[in-house]
């Protein structure tokens, strides 16, 4: 016998879930269902909220609305297993397929989260920091090089979008980081405050 006859597959892993009653089942997946749901639309109302009011095309808020659009389907990902499993107390399987579809989704979900938050930390810091700088609110075909930042590196930036600033300034007290269009705009941003 050759170590090659020798060899097992995972196929499926076995859901232990919640022991308990059927009374026990249906009032965690009332609880679970009204949480998932919740979470669902309030999102989904945001996103809608701030794609129809037009005070509301900022870059903030165009980070909002990607940040909740992506909380909506996190949440998804990892919830709906848990429905379907206190729905059919049979249903105590999931295929390593699936499963392996589920944790790839999940991951891939909170890695984009983390970038859209590092844009948005990135995002604020510019509009803090060097006010001047920061651009006025952007014309429409502008906003999708911003949804591409949270894609996977294989998408590229267009051409148009600066990667450095123009002039640095190192003098200016309250932020070394300061980086102005001009001299004249940089001694407006730059003042020390009393």
């Amino acid at each position: 016998m050759s170590s090659r006859d020798n060899h097992s597959e995972v196929t499926e892993f076995i859901l232990l879930g919640f022991s308990g009653s059927r009374g026990l089942h249906l009032s965690l997946l009332a609880l679970f269902l009204l949480a998932y749901m919740l979470t669902v639309m309030e999102n989904m109302v945001i996103v809608a909220v701030i794609h129809t009011s037009p005070l509301l095309h900022k870059p903030m808020y165009l980070f909002l609305s990607h940040l909740s659009f992506l909380e909506a389907w996190y949440v998804s990902v990892t919830v709906s297993k848990i429905l379907v499993r206190l729905v059919d107390l049979e249903c105590q399987h999931i295929s390593f397929t699936g499963c392996m579809a589920q944790l790839y989704f999940f991951l891939a979900l909170a890695c984009t989260e983390c970038m859209l938050l590092g844009v948005m930390a990135y995002d604020r810091d510019t509009a803090i920091c060097c006010p001047l700088r920061y651009p006025s609110p952007p014309a429409p075909p502008t906003w999708p090089w911003w949804s591409s930042s949270t894609r996977p590196p294989s998408s590229s930036v267009p051409d148009h979008v600066p990667s450095t600033p123009l002039t640095t300034t190192s003098w200016c007290p309250w932020s070394t980081q300061c980086s102005c269009l001009s001299s004249t705009l940089s001694s407006t941003a730059c003042v020390t405050r009393r």
